[in-house]
């Protein structure tokens, strides 16, 4: 039993991997990566949100769902959530 617990510790110790290099030239932030998904999001979204009648506000698309208005809400305020945890 001894011998197999030998051999495991030396095939782990061969499946080590090397510390990686550093990453050369410039360095691209989380906002900077993440600013054009961002972009193309919002490019869909806001006409969107233009497009939900301010009269159906209270109508619900299933009964256990929030209203409308509500979603709408949620929605157009996670933008400034986003940009608030960059």
């Amino acid at each position: 039993m001894a011998q197999n617990h030998d051999i495991i510790k030396r095939h782990a110790s061969k499946q080590q991997l090397a510390a990686p290099e550093p990453i050369r030239g410039d360095l691209m932030t989380i906002a900077d990566a993440l600013l054009p998904e961002f972009d193309q999001e919002m490019a869909t979204t806001r006409p969107l949100l233009e497009r939900v009648p301010t009269d159906k506000g209270k109508w619900k698309p299933h009964p256990k769902s929030f209203p409308l208005g509500h979603l709408t809400q949620l929605v157009s305020m996670m933008p400034g959530w986003i940009t608030k945890g960059l």
